[in-house]
């Protein structure tokens, strides 16, 4: 089986890999997220980000201005989401923190992403999700730190039932799949502390740590699937090795990059960075 991945697109998908995707042989698509143009509510989060440790950025900015590009962001997800429809084969994506599930656009009176792909044959969104294709199991688990509450200070008691209830979902998804050699794991967020969770950007407040997921590592260890499909760091394009289990950042789509994936049987054949 040929798997292109790709994500963090970030509402920019550039005509070069769009050309360079039509040449390639792939059976199906797998999309780590982030289809969002989120970088201007992103600058003004590293901006104030003192002041955001007690409140939310909406909190702080003018109620008209917030809106404004929020709205802007929630819209730029369609020209993507229209042109991984166009590709020849399915699509499945799990959705980051660029992305906008029903519950944070209702209140702008915007289409979610949920909304945005019941009209879609193409794309499937993986929220939390277990498939079988060609003898391969493919778990899809959405959203950005799944397992972790945005403020962690003061966790009320349903957002403890929440983050349960989550890490209980993720388990046994591993569990209804036998083989796990032939188990795919498509995650927005890295697993901690690996060699592709390590921030760089010097834009960033957290400049120099690791920002994975600590539950998908656990899960790495305990169930070693044959490989696990990530993104969010657009700092890096490339693998490592947890164990038994190869874990493969595509890089970023909106920079012209992807990989494609070749397994076979419980085996990775071959794996093409796109640059």
């Amino acid at each position: 089986m040929k798997i292109l991945a790709i994500g963090d697109f970030h509402g920019k998908f550039p005509a070069k890999l769009k050309a360079r995707i039509r040449k390639l042989d792939y059976d199906l698509v797998l999309c780590t997220g982030d289809l969002a143009d989120t970088n201007k509510l992103r600058d003004l989060i590293f901006k104030n980000w003192d002041t955001l440790k007690d409140k939310e950025l909406e909190d702080i900015l003018p109620k008209k201005f917030f809106k404004q590009i929020t709205v802007k962001a929630i819209n730029s997800m369609q020209p993507i989401i229209n042109q991984l429809s166009s590709l020849k084969k399915p699509v499945y994506l799990v959705y980051g923190n660029g992305d906008y599930p029903s519950s944070k656009t209702g209140k702008f009176k915007a289409k979610s992403l949920n909304s945005r792909l019941k009209k879609s044959r193409k794309i499937t969104l993986l929220t939390r999700k277990l498939l079988v294709i060609s003898n391969y199991g493919i778990l899809g688990f959405s959203g950005y730190k799944p397992f972790e509450a945005e403020k962690k200070k003061r966790k009320s008691k349903k957002e403890k039932i929440r983050i349960k209830r989550a890490k209980k979902e993720f388990e046994n998804l591993f569990k209804k799949f036998n083989n796990k050699r032939r188990l795919i794991v498509l995650f927005h967020d890295p697993p901690y502390n690996c060699k592709l969770d390590k921030i760089t950007n010097k834009k960033s407040p957290r400049y120099g740590k690791h920002y994975g997921d600590r539950i998908l590592k656990k899960a790495i260890r305990k169930y070693h699937p044959l490989i696990v499909i990530c993104g969010h760091m657009h700092e890096y394009q490339g693998k490592c090795k947890i164990g038994k289990t190869t874990v493969i950042n595509p890089g970023v789509a909106y920079e012209g990059k992807a990989a494609l994936i070749e397994l076979e049987n419980e085996r990775i054949k071959n794996i093409k960075f796109l640059k």
